[in-house]
């Protein structure tokens, strides 16, 4: 067990496994806002447009009892 852990940790603290240049035409992220509060707000109006959007085009509903 402890040969896997010390294995393990070599693999971390191998230089191919650290953090990277960015691709080509992009930048790093550096944002300072709560990334998750905006990905939950762009959930929440997403998800408020679509409803919104299926009741409008919801077929009548025929021969209710």
């Amino acid at each position: 067990m402890a040969l896997l852990v010390m294995a393990g940790c070599s693999l971390l603290a191998s230089p191919g496994l650290r953090a990277q240049n960015p691709l080509p035409g992009t930048a790093a992220l550096t944002a300072s806002e709560d990334l998750s509060a905006q990905m939950i707000a762009g959930i929440g109006h997403f998800l408020e447009k679509e409803t919104a959007h299926a009741e409008e085009n919801r077929a009548p509903a025929k021969n209710l009892p």
